[in-house]
C-alpha cells in the first residue's frame, strides 16, 4: 500500500527503521525425549495442578469480560510442550514455550453474550486474541510450573473449534484432561538427514535469498539515516527502503502462509514440507529477521493511517 495523503501522513513520514539481526533458533530437529515434560506431566497425563493453573489463568482473565466462557470454549496444550521434543529448550536461556490453543463455539458465545451478535467469527477471534496478547500474555511471559519457567501464550483459531482441523502434532485437552492428538512418534535418530535432499536445496535458496534481503535492508536503513528527513536524497533512500521491505514481506508471507497450509485439512502437519521449510528458516535466523522488518513496516502503516484518518 502506497500511502499518499496530506503532508505528514504518508507512510514514509513514519518510517523509523532499525537494522535487523540474523539470529535463529528452532527445536525442530531436536532428539525426541523418553516420555513427556515431567514439570507438566505425570506419566501420560497433564498434572492436575498444571491443568487447574492453565484454566484459572484463562478463565480468570475472561471473568467480567465474557459470560460463562467454559460453556463455549475448549482449551488445549499443543506444540512442542505437549510432545516428545519438550527438552529442546532445556539448555536455552529464558523460559520454554507453552502454546495454549482455544477452540470456540461462536454460536454459543453469541448466545451467552448478546452484545456480540452480528460480529463475525474472525472479528471476534481477532478482538479476543488482541485482548489476550496485550493484557494476558505479559503476565504469563515467565510462568512457573513445577520449578521450570515457561512463556505461556493463548490463542484462538477461528477455524479450529476442533483442534484436529489444524492437524496439530500434539494436543492435550486441558478442559477434559485427555489427549485429542497423541504426540507424534519420531525415530530415535531423527535429524536433518531424514528430510529429502531436494527440500534442502530449496531451504538453501531461502537462506541465501533471506540473508541478501536482510543485508540490503540494513544498507537501505543506513542510507535513510544519513539524510535529513524530507530532503530529495532522503526520499530516494526511503523509496528504496520501501521496495526492499516489500520484497522481504513477500518472502515472509510465502513461508509463513505456506506453513499454515501444513496444518489445514489434508496437510501433513509436523512432517510437511511447508512446516520443515518454516522451521529451517527459523533456525537460520531468516524468519526472525524478516519478522522484524515486517514489524517496522506495520508500525509505519498503522501510524500513517491514524494520522490520515484520525484513528
Amino acid at each position: 500500500m502506497d500511502v499518499r495523503g496530506r503532508l505528514g501522513t504518508r507512510y514514509e513520514d513514519f518510517l523509523r527503521p532499525q537494522p535487523v539481526e540474523i539470529k535463529g533458533a528452532s527445536g525442530y530437529f531436536s532428539k525426541p525425549d523418553t516420555g513427556l515434560d515431567p514439570h507438566l506431566f505425570a506419566g501420560n497425563d497433564l498434572k492436575t495442578s498444571v491443568r487447574q493453573q492453565i484454566l484459572s489463568l484463562l478463565y480468570g482473565f475472561w471473568q467480567g469480560r465474557y459470560n460463562v466462557p467454559r460453556s463455549w470454549s475448549t482449551v488445549w496444550l499443543a506444540g512442542s510442550g505437549a510432545s516428545h521434543q519438550w527438552g529442546a529448550e532445556r539448555e536455552a536461556s529464558g523460559p520454554g514455550d507453552l502454546d495454549i490453543l482455544i477452540g470456540v463455539n461462536f454460536t454459543k458465545l453469541r448466545q451467552a453474550n448478546p452484545q456480540l451478535r452480528g460480529i463475525s467469527d474472525a472479528m471476534m477471534a481477532g478482538q479476543m486474541n488482541k485482548e489476550m496478547h496485550d493484557q494476558l500474555w505479559p503476565t504469563t511471559a515467565a510462568y512457573d510450573f513445577g520449578g521450570r519457567q515457561y512463556e505461556v501464550t493463548f490463542y484462538i483459531n477461528p477455524g479450529a473449534q476442533d483442534i484436529r482441523d489444524i492437524s496439530p502434532y500434539a494436543a492435550y485437552n486441558v478442559s477434559s484432561g485427555s489427549w485429542t492428538v497423541e504426540p507424534i512418534a519420531l525415530p530415535g535418530d531423527w535429524g536433518p538427514d531424514k528430510l529429502p535432499k531436494e527440500w534442502w536445496e530449496k531451504f538453501g535458496r531461502d537462506k541465501t535469498e533471506g540473508q541478501a534481503l536482510v543485508s540490503e535492508y540494513n544498507q537501505r536503513v543506513e542510507e535513510v539515516g544519513r539524510h535529513d528527513p524530507g530532503t530529495p536524497h532522503w526520499w530516494n533512500a526511503a523509496t528504496a527502503l520501501k521496495s526492499t521491505t516489500e520484497r522481504a514481506l513477500a518472502m515472509f508471507d510465502e513461508i509463513h502462509l505456506g506453513r499454515k497450509a501444513a496444518f489445514l485439512g489434508g496437510g501433513k502437519g509436523f512432517l510437511a514440507f511447508e512446516n520443515a521449510r518454516w522451521q529451517v528458516a527459523k533456525g537460520t535466523g531468516v524468519i526472525e529477521a524478516l519478522r522484524a522488518i515486517k514489524g517496522a513496516h506495520s508500525e509505519a502503516e498503522r501510524s500513517s493511517r491514524a494520522a490520515m484518518y484520525g484513528g
